[in-house]
């Protein structure tokens, strides 16, 4: 997730080397105007530091330092996503632009051998003249993975490097905090007078070659009402429901004077979660007023109040009951029974995360009923196929379609999806793209995929969504309505770092609890160099009225690719 705030505090810059000394003593100053970051993301970037010999042990990357989180302070805010709609944008490098002073705020884990050499240097404010820095391009829900002249990994070299917040920082905490300081940044593998944001646009060549069956008895149409995050919402599995941090929490760590002052300051207005102009805001609480939203790991891990229940919607992904070692790929975690009571072995980890945060608890969630009441609005309208049909009870082969309608939903007096209308298939590239068809089979009533490398989703409000080793699982009803699930793993790391105490307010939660949450319950994407899971197994729920989908449209060429078949289900 991006954060995208400005930070206007910056550091003249003298014509010596001298200016390392006032850079440190205003450090502390810099961090309490203000600590929005930039640019926050957790997962592995790494940093070559003279003199001070990196464990990291493969790739590109060996012998550097590894960092389990960092921010810019004073780059440009690039907006980066679009929320699905329209053409993606994907922005260049998140660091600042080179040609003044600056800094990066990054967390090292405090079992990192490197640790105690990084704290020396910091101490004794020994200077370094120059030190590269790696960071993943950012890859989150709302950027494509890839793009073409893009590297994995952008690089700089930072010039006259000072460490600082380097004292012990919080002794509970997991991690530890430096500010680097620096004069100049060079960006290595990215021009930096090039394009900062770039437009994506979708091809024909892009579209696949998939569309809706013949009209057939044998093929029944769905139109998906709802698609949200499957967290169930029963109360009774949370009887301690999870909250914004206290406003104790902002001034915990400040020396009384400074708490006095801040108080004073401040009078009777409380501490804002990001809904004012009044900074620094509640995300400012950690050791030197950093943002322990953008680097969670740097204080003590609050309490995360998770549901007291083995039932969750979702799929059983790895194949495995939670007895025993777990399955190869995975680190250990107990599994879910769905609330049918038909399937065991259910990995929905996602739903011991949120499942107790009042924003995000499945229908009831604030977040998910804003995106679906963009879908009700006709923001995205997805279709669901099911053709080839014998036997709606067992069936070893049917296919699984997934299509964008061109045409608006319907709704009735009370709001609810009218059935039974007729769409046809969009040809906005940035829909038909994800245009999609998989085999399935019903076992019970159950329409079940096997395992899908890379399932994309656009959900509109929602973004595009990737989940790793996909399952779908869908049941007709006896009304004809369709429910379900699609489950799968996707990268915890890139939502665990919300970077902003805005959606603490708004939603109900603590960024350092949510953080030691998804650490704790990863279940999936085990690193095989550090043992650590980087995924975390989630479902999404999904439900839907009867439907007819049109099997052509005069507009379909327009986008088909050339020479490509016609794929048809027979």
């Amino acid at each position: 997730m991006i954060c995208t705030h400005s930070f206007p505090f910056a550091i003249r810059r003298p014509a010596t080397f001298a200016w390392r000394g006032a850079c440190l003593a205003l450090v502390t100053f810099a961090l309490a105007a203000t600590s929005r970051p930039v640019s926050a993301a957790l997962g592995d970037s790494f940093v070559e530091v003279p003199g001070v010999q990196g464990s990291w042990p493969s790739g590109p990357y060996k012998s550097w330092i590894r960092l389990t989180g960092r921010y810019w302070i004073g780059a440009t805010p690039r907006n980066t996503t679009t929320l699905g709609v329209g053409d993606p944008l994907v922005a260049g490098p998140p660091a600042p632009m080179p040609g003044k002073p600056n800094k990066l705020v990054v967390s090292v884990d405090k079992r990192s051998p490197e640790l105690a050499r990084l704290m020396q240097l910091c101490t004794s404010q020994t200077a370094v003249p120059e030190m590269r820095v790696a960071e993943p391009r950012q890859s989150g829900t709302y950027v494509p993975r890839k793009v073409a002249n893009f590297p994995d990994f952008w690089e700089y070299k930072l010039k006259d490097v000072q460490w600082s917040a380097c004292d012990k920082g919080v002794a509970e905490s997991a991690e530890q905090a430096f500010v680097l300081t620096f004069r100049d940044i060079e960006w290595l593998n990215y021009d930096s007078k090039g394009p900062q944001v770039v437009k994506l646009t979708s091809t024909a060549a892009e579209i696949p070659a998939v569309y809706p069956a013949p009209p057939s008895p044998r093929t029944k149409t769905f139109l998906v009402t709802w698609f949200g995050w499957a967290t169930l919402g029963d109360d009774a599995t949370c009887p301690d429901m999870n909250s914004k941090a206290p406003q104790e929490d902002y001034y915990a760590l400040l020396s009384p004077e400074e708490a006095a002052a801040e108080r004073t300051r401040r009078g009777e207005k409380t501490v804002s979660y990001g809904n004012s102009q009044d900074r620094p805001f509640m995300d400012a609480r950690g050791p030197h007023r950093l943002n322990v939203c953008a680097l969670p790991g740097i204080v003590k891990t609050p309490v995360q109040h998770e549901p007291r229940t083995n039932i969750a919607l979702g799929v059983n992904l790895d194949g495995h009951d939670g007895t025993g070692e777990p399955a190869a790929g995975t680190c250990k975690h107990e599994n879910f029974l769905t609330p049918d009571g038909k399937l065991s072995g259910v990995d929905n980890q996602l739903y011991r995360v949120y499942g107790c945060i009042p924003g995000y608890r499945g229908k009831k969630g604030y977040l998910s009923q804003t995106h679906n009441a963009r879908r009700a609005d006709g923001n995205v309208v997805t279709l669901i196929e099911i053709s080839g049909i014998d036997d709606a009870t067992n069936d070893d082969h049917v296919e699984l379609g997934i299509f964008y309608a061109q045409d608006r939903a319907v709704r009735g007096p009370s709001g609810a999806f009218i059935p039974n209308y007729t769409f046809r298939v969009s040809d906005d590239p940035n829909f038909a793209k994800y245009n999609q068809r998989h085999t399935a089979k019903i076992r019970d009533g159950y329409i079940v995929t096997p395992p899908i490398k890379l399932w994309k989703f656009n959900n509109g409000q929602g973004g595009i969504v990737e989940l790793a080793d996909a399952q779908l699982r869908l049941h007709i009803e006896p009304d004809g309505t369709l429910t379900g699930v699609v489950g799968g793993y996707i990268d915890w790391r890139e939502m665990g770092a919300p970077g902003s105490s805005y959606g603490e307010g708004l939603f109900n939660f603590s960024c350092p609890a949510v953080y030691g949450s998804f650490k704790k319950n990863a279940d999936g994407m085990k690193d095989p160099v550090t043992g650590q899971c980087n995924g975390i197994s989630m479902a999404y729920e999904i439900d839907g009225v009867p439907a007819f989908v049109t099997p052509d449209d005069p507009k379909r060429s327009q986008v088909e690719p050339v020479g490509s078949p016609r794929a048809r289900v027979p």
